[in-house]
């Protein structure tokens, strides 16, 4: 039973919202309680909402009783970002408008639209959405901006961020910004002058200072998703374009998403892969830093090491090479694409010719439609694989780190563990190398550990998470301080770990309007 200001809250917002789609039992609490990580956090409350005014009514409300709101869609993140023990605003089956614009140059969704959907909606015209990430047919377009989704093949070039055109968003206070309504830009504007001159004030700092410029520049050229997208800051002059894209990768903690437009990109309709093994994990390595020097040909290239190879090994179509690769092998999984036969046929002649010196177990051969799809498809459900071979009360548990792509032979992440207890899964393009370790050596499961009476006292507790209104230091009470120590905290050191949970998914209503 809900009590003290929760009791409150529940009170005042039966009267907007529906009561069948506001849940406080235990039972659907406790459903909601966890997402694809390895987290659980239960909610006290948790609302289905429907629409804009909905979501308004729920942060004043929250607002007026100093209670925090986290936003969810589908809760595919294995990072936790969709869990609370607050408030929990579900923006899924109420959220699925879709709109091809321009012939499918653009296109307007909600964010309970499916990621897959969208692209189902887009391939009788040859588009796509850039952001693939592995969960594509599952994960909704909310997280994926609220994430800056990117993907194995799209890398930071087609990424949510660099595919924005505009934004629809309730910011805290309750207003709604349309960034492609002209009345709406010039209203927020005159509302939220302050606002709009604190960002213009922090990018006229960065751009005073050439070292750190270059840095936050240096630091996004690479799949970083660590703090809040600080370049925005130098990649745009108009503070509402900064606001846009600062909202890209802000997991719901500076407003509400209730709609966005991407420009799309181009689907190839000519598309080959390839699996090629090597007998060591430098000789992969070394192919990578060759087929990154050449992303004109090359639209994607994952490095699986043998570990990740044993998770899927037995698996129905699954070479059977694989249950018979030595200890130290590795693999690249890499694909190529084009607007013609001719043209595939010419990338692959290419990158044939750019690795033909590095030694290969079964030399590279490409396969085409359905061996492809049967390719990626194993690559997707490898996290799941590896799960899956964990003991018995452990958890798996992921983490992101960045090396430059000439260093990743000598860096290789986890070398030093066992081969039984982690993967690491490096993928895309970038100018930087994307290394995902999946580690299944905990005894002690997160999932208990979150749960637990403990978990007030630790610093990275729920409560730590959230932003308190009376901190000076955080960001609704001094931006320039906060952004500042996330970037030190990103920028600190040479490799840097994107740990996503350094701003947990929840916001302080009327934050980013108190000053």
């Amino acid at each position: 039973m809900l009590q003290g200001a929760y009791h409150d809250f529940y009170q005042r917002i039966v009267e907007v919202v529906d009561k069948t789609r506001i849940y406080t039992d235990p039972l659907s609490t406790l459903t909601y309680g966890t997402d694809a990580s390895c987290y659980r956090l239960t909610p006290k409350v948790v609302i289905r909402s429907q629409s804009e005014q909905e979501v308004q009514a729920i942060l004043a409300a929250a607002a007026d009783l100093n209670l925090p709101v986290t936003f969810r869609a589908a809760g595919t993140s294995l990072c936790g970002q969709a869990v609370t023990d607050s408030i929990l605003v579900v923006a899924s089956h109420g959220w699925k408008k879709l709109e091809i614009l321009d012939n499918g140059a653009a296109i307007r969704l909600q964010p309970g639209v499916i990621g897959g959907a969208a692209n189902s909606a887009l391939a009788p015209l040859g588009r796509k959405i850039g952001p693939d990430p592995a969960t594509i047919n599952s994960a909704m377009i909310g997280g994926m901006v609220n994430n800056n989704s990117s993907g194995m093949c799209c890398g930071t070039a087609q990424n949510t961020y660099n595919t924005l055109k505009s934004l629809r968003l309730v910011l805290a206070d309750g207003t709604v910004l349309d960034t492609a309504d002209a009345q709406s830009v010039a209203a927020f504007r005159r509302s939220h002058a302050d606002l709009l001159q604190r960002l213009a004030e922090l990018a006229a700092r960065i751009r005073t200072d050439s070292e750190l410029e270059a840095r936050i520049r240096r630091k996004y050229k690479m799949k970083n998703t660590t703090g809040y997208s600080l370049n925005a800051l130098v990649d745009f002059t108009d503070p509402v374009d900064m606001l846009a894209h600062l909202i890209v990768g802000s997991e719901g903690t500076l407003a509400f998403l209730s709609e966005v437009v991407f420009n799309t990109v181009v689907e190839q309709p000519y598309k080959a892969s390839a699996l090629v093994l090597y007998p060591t994990i430098k000789e992969a390595c070394d192919a990578i830093a060759i087929l990154a020097q050449h992303k004109d040909v090359v639209a994607a290239a994952e490095l699986l090491d043998r570990a990740s190879l044993r998770s899927v090994e037995n698996k129905v179509c699954v070479p059977a090479s694989l249950k018979t690769l030595p200890e130290e092998a590795a693999a690249i999984l890499m694909e190529a694409r084009a607007g013609s036969a001719e043209q595939l046929t010419a990338h692959i002649a290419a990158i044939n010719d750019y690795i033909a010196a590095i030694p290969s177990l079964e030399g590279v051969t490409f396969t085409d439609v359905p061996e492809f799809t049967r390719l990626w498809n194993i690559r997707k459900g490898m996290l799941p694989s590896v799960g899956a071979m964990r003991a018995a009360e452990t958890t798996v548990i992921t983490e992101d780190v960045v090396f430059p792509i000439e260093h990743l032979a000598a860096r290789y992440a986890c070398r030093r563990c066992s081969a039984n207890t982690a993967i690491t899964m490096p993928s895309s393009l970038a100018t930087r190398w994307k290394v995902t370790c999946t580690s299944c050596s905990a005894r002690t499961s997160p999932i208990r550990q979150k749960s637990s009476a403990t978990k007030r006292s630790s610093p990275r507790s729920a409560n730590w998470w959230r932003w308190n209104t009376k901190a000076p230091s955080r960001p609704n009470t001094a931006p320039v301080a906060t952004w500042r120590r996330l970037w030190k905290w990103n920028g600190a050191r040479p490799l840097t770990a994107s740990c996503r949970r350094s701003r947990r998914s929840s916001i302080r209503p009327a934050s980013l309007t108190r000053t």
